[in-house]
């Protein structure tokens, strides 16, 4: 009889454990679309604009000749949106993502250049 309790015990802690783990895991309101760049996928990072209540969003890695930011670094931050949730975010980027991977973003023209490119250009 003994034994039939504390499996039962077990087994009803072990479920209330899963449920509590479950509801824990994504509490977002499903108007946010990624919370961490990491959950956007290779080629895009987690994007929040500079209005009051913007909406982060994945978008594509900065191409050749595209506009960025000079000195964007990731940031983490607490938003708040008019419905009283408040949203962690980390690892995201203000306005625009950084450039691809083997490009940077040039301070003279804040667009996205060929690091090979540009070094060849400004030795000749």
């Amino acid at each position: 009889m003994m034994k039939k309790e504390f499996f039962k015990s077990a087994l009803f802690a072990s479920v209330f454990l899963i449920l509590l783990t479950a509801s824990i895991v994504d509490t977002r309101p499903p108007y946010i679309e990624c919370s961490d760049t990491l959950e956007c996928g290779l080629g895009y990072c987690c994007v929040l604009g500079n209005g009051r209540y913007s909406l982060p969003r994945c978008v594509q890695l900065g191409k050749i000749n595209d506009y960025c930011r000079p000195g964007n670094l990731p940031l983490n931050v607490t938003v708040s949106y008019p419905d009283g949730e408040n949203v962690e975010l980390s690892h995201i980027y203000s306005t625009m993502c950084p450039c691809q991977e083997g490009l940077y973003c040039s301070d003279n023209s804040g667009m996205c250049i060929d690091q090979l490119e540009d070094l060849l250009l400004n030795t000749i």
